[in-house]
């Protein structure tokens, strides 16, 4: 063994090879000493005693022991004379936390692979969340996300500064009344905003979007009185979003879809038919109108309470008659059209007649009133507007049935249950095209006033053991007198 300051270095391993053969040799000689034990002393007599039998397998199993371990001991001594033993222990120690070492860089080195791979697939699911997000612009508002992105406005112009969009705007294709009404648009937005003490600079994006349905009211109303076409009232409306400082794409993105965001909520409904009393209050009061941005600012950022109503409620559905039989006609295109002449009628016969929209049913509107004879006045209203919007649009013939009931309704979360609304529906499907159907109750409270009512008999109802009888509206001037 070669030799290493103050011994040899060997291994544990090392030493437990040299303790066997040590044990091995001594075991050999110990054997070899006592068969020569055997031979020389077998059948001798020491001090006294004779060696043989049980004395003689004692005296030779001492010679065996007894060599066995001077053998040993004296090997032993020999084998590990200058051997560290301390050493041995420190090299295989030193071996095994190398060993642990390695095993340790190949775990960090594993798990750093296995959090970047991690951390690539949490960046890819956010990049396509981001997609998904930015796909569902303008779907959203009342969780108070940002899909109407701001647009910042820059340190230093886009280029070219000279001819940004505005001057190109400014015709935008629009007839010179078109013009002029986007021109009123703008001063009602000013005025409205500045004497009503809005900051468009501090205003968050959830009030924006009030302002932007307002807005849709305001042009709508201002739109019909003045007889401009759907294409240039949307042409309008995108150019007041965008006012509100949002970009050319999304204002116009919100002017062609604000109806739809109308169906989702009651209170998108309520800012858009405040938007739409603001603008007739402005036409003849133009004073008068930044009251209404200012108390409808204030009912959007509140939290809405459950309705109670402590009397009579009167509810009025519509229903546009054959849509079925109508979209296969003229395609969804032209049904949408339909639909969408359907929706100005009645919300401006609910603006004009004290109405409260409750929902939009697809095919119709729910809406309720405090008084039983602004409802029947609706309903005339509707038809008769309904009658012109067909003399200017005979490829796009719109026909309503309109059902009317009054009663004690539930009130809960913005809408209304109970039977006196599945009554009022009911009522309704058993109207044809062009009819005015209302329940004996409606009738019996509006004896005493102006309108013709015929008896159209009794009409089984689903639910109801009785039949119930049912009067029809005379909504045309030449018709008939009353019964």
């Amino acid at each position: 063994m070669a030799s290493n300051g103050g011994g040899n270095k060997v291994t544990l391993s090392g030493i437990l090879i040299k303790m066997l053969l040590v044990l091995l040799f001594s075991i050999c000689l110990a054997g070899i000493t006592t068969v020569i034990a055997s031979t020389v002393l077998g059948g001798a007599t020491i001090f006294g005693t004779k060696m043989v039998g049980a004395a003689e397998a004692n005296m030779l199993f001492m010679v065996f022991l007894v060599t066995f371990l001077l053998a040993a001991a004296s090997m032993t001594t020999t084998f590990l004379k200058g051997t560290n033993l301390q050493s041995a222990e420190k090299s295989q120690k030193k071996a095994s936390e190398k060993a642990d070492e390695r095993k340790d860089r190949q775990r960090e080195l594993k798990d750093r692979m296995r959090a970047e791979t991690i951390e690539k697939k949490e960046a890819d699911k956010e990049a396509r969340l981001q997609a998904k997000d930015a796909a569902r612009e303008m779907k959203d508002a009342m969780a108070g996300s940002d899909e109407f992105q701001v647009e910042e406005q820059p340190t230093e112009p886009e280029a070219p500064p000279p001819e940004e969009e505005k001057p190109k705007e400014a015709d935008d294709g629009l007839s010179a009344p078109a013009k002029k009404l986007k021109a009123v648009m703008s001063t009602f937005l000013g005025e409205s905003l500045t004497k009503s003490g809005a900051d468009v600079a501090k205003m968050d994006n959830f009030n924006k979007f009030g302002v932007n349905l307002f807005l849709a009211g305001a042009c709508e109303t201002l739109g019909q009185k003045n007889d401009l076409d759907e294409e240039s009232s949307a042409k309008v409306l995108a150019d007041s979003v965008r006012t509100m400082g949002f970009k050319k794409s999304h204002a116009a993105m919100f002017a062609g879809k604000y109806e739809e965001y109308l169906m989702q909520d009651p209170r998108y409904m309520q800012m858009f038919q405040a938007g739409r009393n603001a603008m007739n209050t402005y036409m003849s009061d133009p004073e008068g109108a930044p009251r209404h941005l200012e108390s409808a600012i204030g009912e959007w950022n509140q939290p809405k309470p459950k309705e109670a109503h402590s009397g009579p409620v009167t509810v009025l559905f519509t229903d546009i008659a054959g849509s079925t039989a109508m979209t296969q006609a003229l395609g969804d295109a032209g049904a949408q059209e339909v639909v969408r002449a359907h929706n100005r009628v009645v919300r401006a016969a609910l603006t004009s007649c004290n109405g409260k929209e409750v929902k939009h049913t697809g095919d119709g509107i729910m809406a309720s009133f405090g008084k039983v004879s602004d409802s029947v006045d609706a309903a005339i209203q509707m038809q008769r507007e309904t009658m012109i919007h067909n003399e200017q649009n005979p490829a796009l013939p719109l026909h309503l049935k309109i059902g009317i009931n009054a009663g004690e309704p539930i009130a809960e979360d913005n809408d209304l249950f109970g039977t006196t609304v599945q009554v009022s529906a009911r009522i309704t499907d058993k109207a044809q095209a062009d009819e005015i159907f209302v329940s004996e109750i409606v009738r019996g409270i509006c004896v005493g006033k102006s309108y013709q009512f015929t008896n159209r008999g009794g009409y089984a109802m689903k639910g109801l053991e009785e039949d119930i009888v049912l009067y029809e509206v005379i909504w045309r001037e030449q018709s008939a007198a009353a019964e």
